[in-house]
């Protein structure tokens, strides 16, 4: 499995760059559970790769038992700060989303902001599901948030950059691609790169190297098929029951809900 080690280790500057409201997320994945489950509404919720938290931490202000996991015990420590800071109620676990158990299972499980892409073969996704299919109640769903194809595709790979500033320090957050993406494989050779200005003028950097898979609707779901438990409800081109997964400039991410079977 993938891991930009050098990159998520520095919560912090990470931090800078990406905390923000994802409350309209959250808000497409409690509707769209309402409408698959006759309006129940969602009592239990776990973030995967979560970094700092941002839909755990929200997803708990709104009165659910939520969990957050990621692979970096610096992200997890930074969130539960996070959520004392808030005096919400979160677990936290630094755990490999592959093998990880839960007791009890929750209602909507989210993999957001490409995460999903660290699972780098088939069968890391394979093990993947098997613990989401034993993790995540009957009926309830998983919304797995990717790059729309016009920018991360065979042959393209956009140019991704992300900054913020806190307290005086700059953040910027690269992705470098070494080539495409390889053509049997789907993956594809980056470096990402952290650059943190201080007040002072002074820069760290830090660099990570590693491989990153592309995944295209009609793949993803024959390897969810495989795995079995789940069917696909739809692809969706943003945050919005309305929007299809299309080239409109309306759709801007790929966005899959699937839900668990009983």
């Amino acid at each position: 499995m993938a891991d930009h080690k050098a990159l998520y280790a520095q919560a912090r500057y990470y931090d800078i760059v990406f905390d923000r409201d994802v409350s309209h997320e959250l808000n497409f994945a409690f509707n769209m559970y309402r409408d698959l489950n006759q309006g129940q509404e969602p009592k239990a919720l776990i973030d995967i790769a979560c970094g700092p938290g941002y839909h755990a931490l929200q997803a708990a202000q709104r009165g659910l038992r939520v969990i957050g996991l990621d692979l970096r015990e610096e992200m997890v420590q930074l969130g539960a700060e996070k959520a004392a800071a808030l005096g919400v109620k979160v677990t936290w676990l630094a755990e490999d989303m592959r093998t990880f158990s839960l007791s009890p299972a929750v209602d909507i499980a989210l993999n957001m902001f490409d995460s999903f892409d660290v699972l780098a073969t088939d069968d890391d996704v394979l093990a993947h599901f098997k613990a989401m299919y034993a993790n995540i109640t009957p009926g309830g769903i998983y919304l797995i948030d990717l790059s729309h194809p016009r920018d991360t595709a065979y042959g393209v790979y956009g140019d991704f950059a992300y900054t913020g500033q806190r307290d005086g320090i700059s953040v910027r957050i690269e992705w470098e691609v070494h080539r495409g993406f390889d053509l049997i494989t789907g993956l594809s050779d980056a470096t990402t790169h952290l650059y943190a200005t201080h007040p002072d003028g002074t820069v760290e950097h830090f660099a990570s190297r590693a491989s990153e898979r592309l995944y295209m609707p009609r793949e993803l779901n024959a390897l969810v098929d495989k795995a079995g438990g789940f069917r696909n409800v739809g692809w969706y081109g943003n945050f919005r029951k309305n929007q299809p997964l299309d080239f409109s400039s309306n759709a801007t991410r790929a966005i899959a809900v699937y839900q668990r079977l009983a």
